[in-house]
């Protein structure tokens, strides 16, 4: 049943128009909603690939507002995670993901990064229910690094990307919050 509504969400995806500016109007939510926020010092974040909605054009501002970004890369034959510098060059990980190609220290889990209840993950989907419940690419990559993580957890999608229902199992992870455009 997942994987019928993940062919069916891509295909939304993949049809939407002017991402771009709909890109822009979810980072700024996201800023306000952090510059709110504003108590913990890391965002564990991800980079964009095509079709997603784009929130690395932002990390600048993160780092001005006094976070840390770590995202997700592919190393050793397992994912970990990494502090994203603004230096990095990205390189393609699995699955065509963006990824830092020059890494200092890999964490293989958020608690292992130290990340507090005050910090933020930023997290992808191919679909969303308004509360929270969140359909992923299947790889059950988001859902393993966010089990343990004590901060807020923060969806963003496209609003054609919201839908009533989704299937939900043990192991997934609700958000706390989903921004759209």
């Amino acid at each position: 049943m997942k994987n019928d509504l993940r062919i069916k969400a891509k295909i939304i995806r993949n049809e939407i128009e002017n991402t771009k500016n709909k890109s822009r109007a979810i980072q700024n939510k996201v800023l306000d909603f952090i510059s709110d926020y504003s108590k913990g010092d890391k965002i564990f974040s991800y980079i964009e690939k095509k079709k997603e909605v784009e929130i690395s054009p932002v990390f600048r501002d993160f780092r001005h507002l006094g976070y840390k970004i770590y995202v997700p890369t592919y190393t050793d034959q397992k994912w970990r995670i990494c502090q994203y510098e603004n230096s990095d060059c990205l390189g393609e990980g699995p699955h065509g993901i963006p990824q830092p190609t020059k890494i200092n220290q890999f964490y293989d889990t958020p608690t292992k990064a130290s990340f507090k209840e005050d910090d933020i993950a930023i997290v992808p989907g191919l679909l969303f229910t308004k509360e929270g419940n969140r359909l992923g690419y299947g790889g059950g990559t988001f859902d393993i690094y966010l089990q343990n993580f004590k901060g807020t957890k923060v969806g963003i999608c496209f609003k054609e990307q919201i839908v009533n229902h989704l299937p939900i199992e043990h192991h997934d992870i609700i958000m706390d919050i989903v921004i759209t455009d």
